[in-house]
């Protein structure tokens, strides 16, 4: 560097000890000295844990001054030769405590083969029976070849063998993508018929990845003035506890609950001075974290009277998919289309939790077209707690509303009125739980069912259930 007047000014190269306020760092650092002035490169700083914005204008020999940083104070203690830091909480790095989303796996893909079996028999009037379901499987490095069936012998319903399904499946958990051909059932949402077909589906599949977490998991933020410990506690029970550095912390961690909850997040410092800070928490697995997708298309051929004398596939393909989108940790959308012969129905539908705390709201409408045109709609609410649960869902559908599942029943479209309401208390050693139902379907059939169930624990070694249901039903 010069002067100006052709003389090479001298800027002394300093390996200084970094100081945050009073705590040594540990750490020497590489500073220049230019004017009474300490330059330092980019890294070396984040090195320090200083946030330094990527878009900060350096030399040509790639140092900034520390004053460029806004709020930044530093002391150049020369006897000792260390740089004493004040450094403000906007410059500080976010320190992401608790669950983190886990890097992709390799999965070694062995190979083998294997036989699963289940039998039962029966002896009635002198007559016996016999049935034995297997499932024979091959699998390896191109995936797996399932072969499954029931076979009959004795009595009146004695058909030797019955091919059930036959599929080939392969899985990627670094897509978390399976991909099936062969028999196969279709995805669906709450408020969509599943249906079996023969074809192709490709799917989101999150169970090849039984270390992700795909539910919203509750962030907790604070900031520390000095080292402390923290402690996060649900329902005054420690789910997490560490120890963070001065600065601003995030604590991202999944409680061991079901439905509604309270979080307390407890800082304590080294001079043992408290901070706590109580918020209300709402868990579910119905709902997808933020950003994530779920989602099932499938093609093939409509199966009809699986498992009986007539069983075989429609000649005309059919088309399915469903899609799931967590678009904030509170709210994920959903959509649903199908089309077959003379049939396209497309839907809508959402579940979301209010503040994250007042339960979980779902609804749903879907429109047919084709032989037969018209609406399905539906609308829930769910709330559960240490103190009472509640679960409400209605659902109706026009006369006219066709979907997959009508074409394979012949015709029958889906139910025209569903209701349900439960509800439950816990209590001392069980719970006492109650839930009506009621639907109509397409042919009129009415049916009301009413259950109340009643569970206790009886010292270690007991456990009392009963329950008692009313049914009613109705025809035309």
């Amino acid at each position: 560097m010069d002067d100006g007047g052709g003389n090479q000014m001298h800027e002394p190269d300093l390996y200084l000890e970094v100081w945050l306020g009073d705590r040594s760092t540990q750490m020497l650092a590489h500073f220049k000295l230019r004017n009474g002035l300490l330059w330092a490169t980019p890294a070396d700083l984040r090195e320090l844990g200083i946030v330094v914005d990527p878009g900060v204008v350096v030399d040509s020999d790639g140092l900034l001054p520390l004053d460029r940083l806004p709020g930044l104070q530093y002391h150049y203690d020369v006897a000792n030769q260390r740089v004493v830091l004040e450094v403000p909480t906007a410059l500080r790095p976010q320190q992401i405590l608790g669950y983190k989303p886990p890097a992709a796996v390799h999965a070694d893909r062995g190979s083998g083969l294997t036989l699963n079996y289940d039998s039962y028999a029966s002896n009635q009037n002198g007559s016996t029976t016999v049935s034995v379901a297997t499932a024979l499987t091959w699998f390896g490095r191109a995936g797996a070849l399932e072969l499954s069936g029931l076979s009959r012998a004795g009595g009146g319903d004695a058909t030797g063998y019955e091919r059930l399904d036959t599929r080939w499946t392969y899985s990627d958990p670094n897509h978390l993508w399976t991909w099936t051909a062969g028999d196969l059932i279709s995805g669906g949402l709450s408020w969509t018929r599943p249906v079996r077909l023969g074809g192709l589906q490709w799917r989101r599949n999150f169970g090849v990845r039984p270390d992700l977490i795909t539910y919203p998991v509750p962030s907790f933020a604070s900031q520390a003035a000095v080292p402390s410990s923290v402690q996060l506690l649900v329902n005054n029970v420690e789910q997490f506890g560490t120890q963070v550095n001065d600065g601003p912390f995030v604590i991202n961690n999944f409680p061991q609950i079901s439905g509604a909850g309270e979080a307390t997040l407890v800082v304590r410092d080294a001079l043992g001075r408290v901070t706590q800070t109580t918020v209300q928490i709402y868990s579910d697995n119905q709902r997808l974290a933020k950003g994530l997708t779920d989602f099932s298309v499938e093609a093939g051929l409509l199966r009809h009277d699986y498992g009986a004398d007539g069983d075989g596939y429609n000649h005309d393909p059919v088309f399915s998919g469903s899609l799931r989108h967590g678009l904030s940790n509170d709210l994920t959308v959903e959509t649903h289309a199908e089309s077959g012969p003379h049939l396209a129905m497309v839907g809508l539908g959402m579940v979301w939790s209010p503040f994250d705390h007042w339960g979980l709201v779902s609804a749903s409408a879907a429109h047919s077209q084709g032989n037969g045109a018209g609406w399905q709609r539906s609308l829930g609410y769910q709330f559960n707690s240490p103190h009472f649960g509640i679960d409400l869902e209605a659902q109706r559908a026009d006369r006219g509303f066709r979907d997959l599942g009508s074409v394979q029943a012949a015709g029958q479209g889906p139910m025209l009125k569903q209701d349900r309401a439960s509800f439950w208390l816990p209590i001392r050693h069980g719970s006492l739980a109650y839930t009506w139902v009621r639907w109509l379907d397409a042919s009129d059939h009415r049916s009301r069912i009413q259950t109340l169930s009643f569970s206790q624990s009886i010292g270690k070694l007991f456990y009392l259930t009963s329950s008692v249901f009313h049914d009613q039903s109705t025809g035309t």
